[in-house]
């Protein structure tokens, strides 16, 4: 997600929603909540320019606290 992409969404509302969602999240569970494409986080995770996830079993997810430490770091480089 690009930071213009970004600054189209509330980051308020991004937040909440990604709290409601547990201590680990995978990667459908972001794309319904970011609304972006499969396509859009997976060139997000090869570039570098989102968290890492980690993999339990055989399903790769990421901690809600680095996804919301990373909402944030894309509102203050907006700002």
């Amino acid at each position: 997600m690009s930071n213009t992409e970004l600054q189209a969404r509330d980051i308020d509302t991004l937040k909440s929603n990604v709290a409601r969602l547990g201590a680990y999240v995978n990667a459908n569970e972001l794309i319904q909540t970011f609304g972006i494409a499969r396509s859009t986080l997976l060139k997000l995770r090869k570039a570098g320019a989102f968290p890492k996830g980690i993999r339990i079993g055989r399903v790769l997810r990421w901690a809600v606290s680095d996804i919301q430490a990373w909402i944030d770091q894309q509102a203050e480089a907006r700002a």
